[in-house]
C-alpha cells in the first residue's frame, strides 16, 4: 500500500481515479489544486504524488521540480491530456518519475506505481 496524494481539477476524473486506487489497496487523498493540497496536507506523509499538468493558474512542472528537490524520497507522476513528446520531456526533466496521458487506465496507474524506484519505500 502506498500513501498517494492526487491533484486534478477535473472532479469526476479525480474522484474516479481516487476510488480505483483505493480499490486496489492504496490510501489516497485528493485535491483540486496544488495550492489546496499544500494547504491541507503534510506532503512528507506521502509516498507518491500524482498531479495533473493542466491545472489553471498553477505550474505542475515547477511543483514536480520543487517536490523532487525538497522530498527526494517522493515519487512523482504527472498526468496530462497533452501527449506531445516535448511536454513529456519537460515533465521528465522537471523530475517526474512517470508521465501518463489522461485518462490513464487502472493498469497504467498500477504499473507506474509498481515501477517507481524502490528507495522511496525502504
Amino acid at each position: 500500500m502506498k500513501n498517494i496524494i492526487l491533484i486534478d481539477d477535473e472532479n469526476i476524473l479525480r474522484e474516479s481515479m481516487a476510488d480505483l486506487l483505493e480499490a486496489i489497496g492504496h490510501k489516497v487523498d485528493s485535491f483540486p489544486s496544488i495550492h489546496s493540497a499544500m494547504m491541507n496536507s503534510d506532503l512528507a506523509l506521502y509516498d507518491v504524488i500524482i498531479c495533473d499538468v493542466g491545472l489553471p493558474g498553477e505550474d505542475a512542472f515547477l511543483f514536480a521540480q520543487t517536490i523532487k528537490e525538497s522530498f527526494t524520497q517522493h515519487s512523482f507522476i504527472l498526468l496530462s491530456a497533452f501527449s506531445e513528446s516535448e511536454t513529456i520531456q519537460k515533465g521528465i526533466e522537471a523530475g517526474a518519475d512517470h508521465y501518463l496521458v489522461k485518462p490513464p487506465s487502472i493498469e497504467e496507474l498500477q504499473s507506474a506505481i509498481n515501477n517507481l524506484s524502490p528507495h522511496s519505500y525502504a
